[in-house]
Formats: structure tokens, sequence, C-alpha cells
């Protein structure tokens, strides 16, 4: 079974104002293994304010998934993402 998974990406200052970075995507192919898949997004032209959060999005087939997780440490520019299995 073939699903679409849509990242998007926002940057915002507060809760209540979000400015979005970029969107993308790809089609895998659940019925059996795949690769690790990989994407990712310039954000050369926005200049994050000191302790500026962003957020990550992740839909599968337009509706969200509920578990999906992301952590930031940016003195480390270090980020990871977890998603469960796609069933």
């Amino acid at each position: 079974m073939d699903r679409t998974i849509t990242l998007t990406l926002w940057a915002g200052s507060d809760s209540t104002s979000w400015t979005p970075l970029g969107t993308t995507s790809w089609t895998v192919n659940t019925g059996g293994a795949f690769d690790f898949l990989s994407k990712s997004f310039s954000t050369s032209n926005y200049t994050f304010a000191s302790d500026e959060p962003f957020r990550l999005e992740v839909d599968f087939d337009g509706g969200g998934y509920p578990n999906e997780r992301i952590s930031w440490n940016g003195s480390c520019n270090d980020s990871r993402i977890e998603v469960p299995d796609i069933n």
C-alpha cells in the first residue's frame, strides 16, 4: 500500500505566530520493509531569533499521526525526529 508522507517546517516567536519555512513530501510503499528516508530543508532565507522555536508537522495521506516527536538542541546543533511505524 502506498502512503504519502508530507513534512512541513515552521518557525515562530511564540505558539500563535508561525512562519512556514518549507514543505516536502514523498510516497512510500508500506507493504514491506523500506530504507531509511531522508529529506532536508534549507532555512537560509530565514533568520532565527535567539531561543526561537521551530515545529515540524508530519502528515500521512493528509491525516496527522498522533505520536510523532521532534527534539532540537540549538546549542549542540543536534536534532531528531521519532515517528512510529506506518501501517
